[in-house]
């Protein structure tokens, strides 16, 4: 069912100086994205296989640091079947995400404290 790690998600205060810092590691930048649905903007940087996802929340008061692990999946209708019939699914159903994706993420307190997401990649 799960396919390979998508992204790990990292919560920054600001987002271009983030992306400043990262790129000065060697990372180059995919995307950037405005995301309403979840008050964020978001930028996404390719390493190897998986991204890193810098995530700038629209209001203050979040703390910077590791956010979330997203497991890239085929079919997020039948993972979220699947994980909901085993585990506490914080969303009621899947959901569109970044980049054209459809995700859903589970209760944190049922994994360890780790927020975890799972995504669908759109189809070509």
């Amino acid at each position: 069912m799960i396919k390979k790690i998508n992204h790990v998600g990292i919560v920054v205060h600001d987002l271009e100086d983030a992306v400043a810092r990262y790129k000065k590691l060697g990372f180059a930048i995919d995307r950037i994205e405005t995301m309403p649905d979840f008050a964020c903007r978001m930028a996404f940087l390719p390493c190897g296989e998986s991204l890193i996802e810098l995530i700038q929340p629209d209001e203050p008061g979040h703390s910077e640091g590791l956010h979330h692990i997203c497991y890239e999946v085929d079919d997020i209708v039948q993972a979220f079947e699947t994980v909901g019939a085993r585990l506490p699914v914080r969303d009621p159903a899947p959901r569109a995400g970044a980049g054209r994706t459809k995700v859903f993420f589970m209760e944190p307190a049922d994994l360890c404290g780790v927020e975890t997401e799972f995504a669908e990649m759109p189809k070509t």
